[in-house]
């Protein structure tokens, strides 16, 4: 009798008992994998977004959050419920490590206890018969596979972010949903799931559509199975859901009406991007990648390759499969829809890695909405994560239901708690999202002139703690260019999408960007590129811009290669983990400017951002456009010309190069003929309302020479064919209707400009006469300045358009008048085309 009361309480404190040791573990690994001397940073996550000052937009496009949530724009309240609950971390005065590990484990208690749910109902539904002991036994098993089995590491290799928190609240959400249909039908339990449902789309778009797809086919599936819909709670759970999310889409509704026109840029996937992401999935996935490794290129280079590539690991890693397979033996119809699941996973999962191919990229292409699919591998794994672990729950109940299979059921627990050994022990993590500090660090942060009591990077607590007050993700140029705090436009965006490999292409040996990269430097004021010798930590690693104004670090290999021998950098440091290069004056890009209005018309947003919220330049000053990249508008149609034509500024250029499609992936670009007819509309409008088509060149962007026809530049008031080169304008502020974008070249280096605020430059008046001559010199102010008459007869010129020339350049100052108020623009210009 004592026995059965002794069971009985056993079962009844079983569920507390085992998620008591679920936390512990969860605190345990959180603990073990975040030394305090690591310094916590990201690896496609975009940036650190731990600390109120960095919520920032990360790479997935689905979230920008500024400072202090100060919401410049309508995209930045997706997050707003990761943004309170980082207010809220900060608010106790943690440490930076104690932050990361806050959110580290907060993240691994949501897949646990939502896991371990998820196989509780399961198993109290379709098994009730077993001790509760037994079912909570096998639930415990789900929850470790589910969060500390090798093929987590897929999930694992972003650092605790708006990212992660999306993917790990969804097994709460599957838990919630299977409590409302089998336990609680209530209408209290359904406004709870719709609260869960929102705090679920702060994740990458991706998950979200999987996550809802899924909620869908389990609500579907089990309303046919029972026979009843119960609609009231179907409405209650979406009423919830859609009035909760009033902060994300009331916004992007009056965005509409705002931008006066559509929220999302017509088309938004590119083709050669996406091959190219499909081309690199068959190199890192394989079904065995799925279930036991993440499948990354360098894994076997990793510290933990020899642990993971032990007979022992490989053997324990495979068993939460083969207790999905022993739980077909149970003929529920359950176990049978979570292997469907779990097929459908594997299948999109690897995608056209074989066997039985499936190329995505057709349909990524057509329906721009599914482009966030792109690296198959790590989205369509949140479906093995949900599906394999509660069939291994069902293995167990099945094996240990039958005596002579005792032994086997123990064995197995055994091998699933070994293969958490690693998590537990801190080596699962490194190096996925912790750098040690190189040992060379400090001379490197002298040479850039830093305070060495100051040091972005130094520490405000304990011994070597990293605690990183403002930075932008080191090794990862695009998050520099197209990732700050202030980015301007509609909160939907049907994207560019590239997942090309940054600087050394996926087979380590060719550093395909970084000539394109170091020729934009000088728009951002870059002059140093720190290159990290260590490979597989080196852009875990990154430095504070506004304090350093250096790119990196980036990856070694072939960018050292490439670095050593580009001409416009100059090595000042090579140490044992780091190598610094400064750029040479005036051999990088400088400046571009932009106005607000021509990012609007289309809705798209990441086209226009000022730099002033990302510390780098004084937005006010220096608003900046970059229409440079590889989302392409369609070609011809009444609407798109419309569209563009409509907008008072928006002025684009077809690209004369191939764009690397990680480093333009956010910009917009028009064919070579939607682009002239453009051109010719705006040339013949009686008050033009735009003043500069230009194209980069991409000989410079390469550090080479530029070849005279490479330019495209056109000067467009009345006569585009007045001048053909690359330009820039310059005045006291950025008018609202103009647009300008300046990538210029003269002779073997860049066109050097004065300062945005500066004066005219001083040069020699000279007449018409002398322009043919570029030797002339006459004395200053002996004779009156050449007026353009094309350009003195626009009517809407307040004044003469004078042009000054030196031997250089041409200086052309304008006056425009809009309505009561009078523009002076400063447009420079070199050659002056016959």
């Amino acid at each position: 009798m004592s026995e059965r009361n002794a069971l009985e309480r056993l079962e009844r404190y079983a569920i507390p008992l085992f998620g008591l040791l679920l936390f512990l573990i969860a605190t345990q690994v959180a603990f073990a994998n975040l030394p305090a001397n690591k310094l916590f940073a990201g690896h496609d996550s975009g940036f650190y977004t731990l600390f109120p000052d960095q919520l920032i937009r990360t790479s997935a496009g689905t979230w920008e959050v500024k400072t202090a949530l100060g919401f410049v724009n309508f995209q930045a309240l997706v997050t707003l419920p990761f943004a309170l609950l980082v207010i809220v971390i900060n608010a106790l005065h943690l440490s930076g490590a104690a932050v990361g590990r806050v959110f580290y484990e907060l993240q691994l208690l949501l897949c646990e206890f939502g896991t371990f749910f998820i196989a509780w109902l399961i198993l109290e539904r379709f098994y009730g018969g077993t001790p509760a002991v037994t079912r909570a036994l096998a639930s415990f098993i789900a929850a470790l596979i589910a969060t500390f089995n090798i093929f987590t590491a897929v999930l694992l290799l972003y650092p605790p972010s708006n990212f992660q928190m999306g993917v790990f609240v969804w097994p709460v959400v599957l838990a919630c949903e299977l409590y409302l249909l089998w336990r609680r039908p209530t209408i209290s339990v359904a406004m709870i799931l719709g609260i869960v449902l929102t705090l679920a789309t702060l994740g990458n778009p991706a998950h979200t559509m999987l996550g809802f797809a899924l909620v869908a086919v389990v609500y579907i599936a089990n309303s046919i199975a029972d026979k009843n819909w119960q609609w009231r709670l179907l409405g209650t759970v979406a009423l919830v859901t859609f009035v909760t999310s009033v902060f994300f889409w009331l916004p992007a509704f009056a965005s509409i009406f705002l931008y006066h026109g559509s929220v999302a840029a017509p088309v938004g996937a590119n083709a050669a991007a996406l091959t190219s992401s499909a081309d690199l999935i068959k190199l890192r996935t394989t079904i065995a990648a799925l279930l036991r490794l993440d499948g990354l290129l360098w894994w076997p280079k990793t510290p933990n390759a020899e642990l993971y590539n032990s007979g022992l690991m490989i053997f324990a890693s495979y068993v939460p499969a083969a207790l999905a397979l022993i739980a077909l033996f149970s003929r529920r119809w359950i176990a049978r829809a979570l292997w469907v699941l779990l097929l459908v996973g594997v299948e999109l999962g690897k995608s056209a890695h074989p066997p039985f191919q499936l190329n995505l990229v057709a349909v990524m292409t057509s329906v721009p909405l599914f482009a966030a699919f792109r690296q198959t591998y790590d989205k369509f794994a949140l479906y093995i994560m949900l599906a394999l672990p509660p069939l291994a729950a069902i293995g167990v109940v099945v094996l240990s239901s039958r005596r002579r299979y005792l032994w086997a059921t123990v064995v197995a627990i055994i091998l699933v708690v070994i293969s958490t050994w690693p998590f537990l022990a801190g080596r699962i993590a490194d190096p996925y999202f912790l750098t040690n500090i190189p040992a060379d660090y400090q001379r490197v942060d002298a040479i850039m002139g830093a305070d060495p009591q100051a040091r972005v990077l130094s520490l405000p607590g304990g011994s070597n703690e990293i605690h990183v007050t403002d930075w932008f993700k080191g090794g990862n140029f695009e998050n520099l260019l197209f990732r700050t705090r202030a980015v301007n436009g509609a909160i939907f965006k049907q994207r560019a999408i590239s997942a090309a490999p940054l600087y050394d292409d996926y087979d380590l040996t060719a550093a395909e960007e970084l000539p394109e990269l170091i020729g934009l430097l000088g728009i951002y004021d870059i002059k140093y590129v720190l290159l990290h010798k260590d490979y597989l930590t080196s852009y875990r690693m990154a430095f504070d811009f506004e304090h350093y104004h250096v790119l990196g670090p980036l990856l070694a290999r072939a960018s050292k290669r490439y670095l050593d021998s580009d001409p416009r950098l100059r090595k000042v440091y090579d140490g044992p983990s780091l190598a610094l290069y400064e750029a040479k004056a005036n051999t990088t890009l400088p400046h571009a400017f932009a106005a607000y209005r021509a990012a609007t018309t289309l809705g798209y947003e990441n086209a226009l951002f000022g730099l002033a919220d990302a510390g780098v330049m004084d937005a006010a000053n220096h608003p900046v456009m970059l229409f440079v990249g590889n989302q392409i508008l369609p070609k011809g149609g009444s609407e798109t010309l419309n569209a563009l034509a409509d907008a008072s500024s928006f002025i684009v250029r077809p690209p004369l190069i191939p764009e690397t499609p990680a480093l333009y992936r956010e910009q917009v670009s028009v064919d070579a003929g939607t682009a002239a007819t453009l051109a010719q509309q705006y040339s013949q409008l009686d008050k033009p309302n735009y003043l500069l088509f230009v194209q980069p060149h991409g000989d410079w962007l390469k550090g080479k020479p530029a070849a005279g026809d490479n330019l495209a530049g056109a000067f467009f008031l009345n006569r585009p064919q007045r001048s053909q080169s690359a330009m820039v304008v310059k005045a006291a502020r950025t008018p609202r209707d103009t647009f300008v974008d300046f990538m210029g070249l003269e002779g073997d280096r860049p066109w050097t400009l004065s300062s945005f605020a500066a004066q005219p430059p001083a040069s020699t008046i000279v007449t018409e006469a002398d322009l043919g001559d570029p030797e002339a010199t006459p004395p200053p102010g002996t004779r009156e300045p050449f007026v353009d008459p094309a350009l003195a007869e626009l009517p809407i010129l307040n004044a003469p358009t004078t042009i000054t020339v030196d031997r250089a350049s041409a200086t052309y100052v304008t006056r425009l008048q809009h309505g009561g108020e009078i523009e002076e623009l400063t447009v420079a210009s070199h050659p002056i085309a016959p």
